[in-house]
Parts: structure tokens; sequence; C-alpha cells
């Protein structure tokens, strides 16, 4: 059978008791305040156009500012009459440098980006720029200067924001010498070029566009790109029907700044509108809280008879089940706590069977454990028979075996003196060479500062085993192993060395990747599991490097802690 869902059901409530309500509200207060709305905008508007204004006034006043005080800077008008007047290369260099100084110490004033040409009697010119990509050619320096008026001492802001093609707006400035000034420094002309900041920067929100009209009433700047150039009247009556037009003027240079919004864009006063709606929602939130009510106390019910039967699986009884019927959230909860019962009965009943085979297990592995302890034995027995039959060859390999089983059979944790270690190692090597004959030389050496030092059992005849197994079983005539045990800077390096068959790359790379399955020798250790354990037991020092050459041998090198001790 269809189960009707929960979601679907509140979902309807939900559009038919607050969204089409609230809907409805705002369509039929929309109308009323467009009025207001505009009205709020146009305030609100003109305050922000004439603060851009004010902000564009300034930073036109502050560049003028700048560009007369470059022309009135005594420093500057020195290095210019040396510049001039000077027939000696290297102070006409230096003076160069001097005017560079004094321009960019103006530039230490403003964030902006900006060029500065200035111009002397003799046709010379210098150029600075805090930017290169700002710089102007000095062709178009010089076409600029034949357009503005003469008058001297005058700052003059040239009635353009293009300059050579480029896309940001450039504000350019120029003033004529005057007499006095040009008498002493030769210094004819200064043209400065700026970016203007405000323009580059400028947000452009909704659909508004705006537009810098200049002196001759023609459209200097506008988001408009393609407007610039053209005059601004006939755009203006364009727009006067369905826009809303806002102007402020920038005195200091006589342009105009116009802002046109479209009405439609106008939406504000919406706190009025947002109290309707508030009241709309909080209707709507009431009657759907008391319909939740009603409608949840068919959920109720069913979430009871669920938590009995919980308390009862808490309890242990996992027989219980729950009737499957209800909405298809209940159902599928219902389906799946009593698969949850079922499996948590099916695992309990797995569990049980598992710890009856791990005592099982258990049992088996304290079987085991004590058949090497009976080996041990026999071997002692052994070596006392054959000293009475006087086999010293037997009596000498039984005597080095036992020795090889007391070692293998202790605790990973027993900790051993060097000359133990280097007793087990010579019983090893004996029993090797019977087994191998003599195919190799065996030698260890020990520093005298490590006879008070400890090394854990069961490290180095892993080691030495493969020496034999896997280094001189494939060389060709007799090998060599050496051992050396070395004391440095508070640790314990020691060393395996063959001159066997060595190691192939490929094989070496992925040496301590993962544990290798199968048999490793006597005691299945293998290189992983050395430095794996020695990675545990001493993180920050211990250490195994594997080092080896085709056809000359391998170094396995161990890196310990100087552990200095007492054995019991």
């Amino acid at each position: 059978m269809v189960q009707s869902s929960i979601t679907k059901k509140h979902s309807i409530a939900f559009l038919l008791i607050l969204v089409i309500p609230l809907f409805l509200v705002i369509i039929a207060n929309s109308w009323l305040f467009r009025e207001e709305a505009i009205q709020i905008a146009k305030e609100r508007s003109e305050e922000v156009s004439e603060l851009f204004a004010e902000s564009l006034n300034r930073e036109v006043e502050g560049f003028a500012f700048y560009t007369s005080a470059l022309l009135n800077d005594l420093i500057l008008q020195e290095h210019a009459r040396v510049f001039t007047t000077t027939d000696d290369d290297v102070v006409r260099y230096q003076a160069s440098q001097g005017l560079q100084g004094a321009v960019s110490w103006f530039f230490r004033f403003t964030t902006s980006i900006g060029s500065v040409f200035l111009f002397f009697e003799d046709g010379t010119y210098l150029q600075y720029s805090n930017d290169s990509s700002n710089v102007l050619t000095e062709n178009l320096a010089r076409s600029l200067i034949e357009q503005a008026p003469q008058d001297r001492g005058e700052v003059y802001c040239f009635d353009t924001l293009k300059i050579a093609n480029r896309s940001r707006p450039v504000l350019t400035m120029l003033v004529h010498a005057p007499a006095d000034i040009r008498t002493t420094t030769n210094l004819k002309t200064i043209l400065v070029s700026f970016q203007a900041s405000l323009l580059t920067t400028a947000a452009k929100e909704n659909a508004m566009n705006e537009y810098l009209i200049g002196r001759d009433g023609t459209i200097l700047y506008s988001n408009e790109s393609a407007h610039v150039g053209e005059p601004f009247s006939p755009i203006l009556n364009e727009y006067r029907e369905d826009y809303l037009i806002l102007s402020s003027a920038i005195p200091s240079i006589g342009w105009n700044y116009y802002q046109a919004i479209p009405y439609q864009s106008l939406t504000h006063g919406l706190g009025i509108i947002m109290r309707y709606v508030y009241l709309a929602l909080a209707i709507s939130v009431l009657l759907f809280l008391m319909y939740t009510r009603t409608f949840l106390s068919s959920i109720i019910r069913p979430l009871h008879s669920v938590i009995k039967r919980m308390d009862r699986v808490a309890e242990g009884d996992f027989s219980v089940q729950v009737r499957e019927s209800g909405s298809a959230e209940f159902l599928h909860l219902e389906r799946t706590f009593n698969s949850m019962v079922q499996r948590i009965k099916t695992l309990t009943d797995q569990l049980l069977k598992n710890q009856q085979e791990q005592s099982r297990l258990e049992l088996e592995a304290l079987r085991y454990r004590m058949n090497p302890h009976f080996i041990l034995n026999t071997l002692n027995s052994m070596t006392i028979m054959a000293g009475i039959a006087k086999a010293e060859s037997l009596k000498k390999m039984s005597k080095a075996m036992t020795k090889i089983m007391q070692q293998t059979l202790k605790d990973d944790t027993t900790m051993l003196s060097y000359d133990q270690e280097k007793e087990y190692l010579e019983s090893y090597i004996y029993i090797s060479t019977i087994r191998f004959g003599n195919r190799f030389t065996f030698t260890m050496h020990i520093d005298e500062e490590l006879k008070t030092s400890l090394l854990p059992t069961m490290l180095l005849q892993p080691l030495v085993e493969n020496s034999i197994l896997h280094g001189i079983r494939g060389k060709q005539g007799i090998g060599s192993i050496v051992v050396s045990a070395r004391y440095f800077d508070g640790h314990v390096i020691l060393k395996v060395e063959d001159d066997g068959v060595g190691i192939p790359q490929e094989m070496l790379d992925q040496l301590f990747e993962r544990p290798k399955e199968g048999k490793r020798g006597f005691n299945q250790i293998g290189l992983y599991a050395v430095k794996r354990r020695l990675n545990l037991a001493y993180p920050e020092i211990g250490d195994l490097v594997v080092e080896s050459t085709v056809g000359r041998g391998t170094t396995v090198t161990l890196t310990l802690p100087f552990l200095p001790g007492v054995l019991l």
C-alpha cells in the first residue's frame, strides 16, 4: 500500500499556510510604497552622488597642489638649474638623479600611480613614473602642451580622462613656469598625469549609469564606455522619462557628475513592507504550530511503541519485533529496527562462538609453547651424552644449538650485553658453517665504550642470517661477513657488512614497503620486522638503513641509543 509521506504533508501545509499568504501580502503592499521608495532612493542617492563629487574634487585639488608644489620646490629648481647649465657629464648626471629624487619624494605623499614630465628651455626633458605601465610618451606629452593655454604659474587640468588609448581614466595637469623661475632654472613646463583612483575603483551598483561631463558638455567618463566622447545632452533627454537624474558639480575644474537610476530598480522602503511581512509570517507560524501539534500526535504513538521495544533490547532480549505499519517514514524506521535487532542477535551468537574458539586457540598456543622447552632439555641431554661418548664435534654443535635455543626463547624485551650477543652470533655462525661449509669468514668488532652498554635480543642474528642466505650463498668463492659496533655522539652504530651478490635497485626500493610472506630462515624475521621493531622501540633514534651494490655486497646500518646498564 502506498504510504503517505510526512514530508509531503508538511510541505503542502507550509505552502498553503505560510508562503502563499506572505506572497499575497507583498504583492498587495508593494504598489502602495513605490513613490515613497523613489523619494527615499533619491535622497540617499543624492548624498552618495555629492560625496563622490566632493571626493573627486578633493582628488583634483590634491593633484593640482602636487603639480604646483613641484614647480615651487627649491630643491627641484636647484637641480634643474645645474642640469641645464653644466657642461660636466658627471655633474649633469648627478643633477638628473637629484631631479628624479625630488620628484619621487613628492610621490611619497600619494598612493596614486602617475607620471611627471619636466620640459626645459633648451628642448630637453626629464621623465619620472612610479609605474612603467602608466608612462606617457614624449610626443604625446608635447602634443598636450600645445593644446593647453599659455598662462604661466596657473595649473591647468586637461578636459579629458583618456590618454594614449588607456583603459583606465587618467587625470592630466600642466603648469608653465613663470618668468622668474624660468630665468633662474631654465624650467619651462611641468606636466603631471595621475590615474583617477576614484573612477578606477568606483563600484557600479545595480542598473545605475554614471557620467562625468567636461566643461564643453562632452562625456569624459562613463560606465557605458561607448558614450565617451559624445555630447551628453541627447543622452540626458533619453533618460528623463524612466530614470531618476542626479547631478553634482566639481567646481575646481568645472566638470559635472551625473547619475541615471532606473525607477524600476528603486526597491527601497522595505522597512514598511517588512512589517507586514513579519506580521503575516507570525500569524502563519502560529497557525502552522497549531496544525503541527494536531498532526504530530499521529507520530508520538508509534514512537512510544518503538521506544518500549528498544528498552527490552537494552535489557538483552533480542527476540522483540515491531509491528510494521503507519506512514512511509515509520514503516522504514520499523523495518530498520527489526533488521537491526536481528543483526545484533546474529552478531552476539557469533561473538560467543569466537570467544569459545579463542579459548581453544589459547590452550593450543600454550601446548605449542611447551614444545621448544622440551627441545632445549633434550639438547642439554645430548650434550651430556656427547661428552660421555667423547664426541667433541657433536658436543660442540649441541652446545651451540642450545645457546641459540636459549636466545630464541627469551622475551622481546630482554636486553643483552654486546659480549653476550657476540657469543650468541658465534654459536649461530658455527652451526651455519657446518650447514654451508667454509663458504665465508666472520668477524665482529666492538668498541671499548660499549662494554657497559646493552642491546635488545634477536637484533643482529636476522641480519647475519640474511647476509648468509641472500648474499654469500649465491657468491662464487669465499665471502666475508663483518659485524661492527661503535659508539658515536651518544648513539650506537651497528653495521652488518658482506661482500656477497648484492641487492638489485628495484628490489632495494621496495624492501620496506610491506612485510614479505614466506619463510626467512631460522627465526623467520625479515628486515621489515627488524626496522619496524626499532622504529617502535626508539621512535626518535632507532632506524635501519640498507645500502647495496650488485656484485659488491650489502651493508645494513642500525642506529640505537646508548643504553648503559647492569645485567641481572
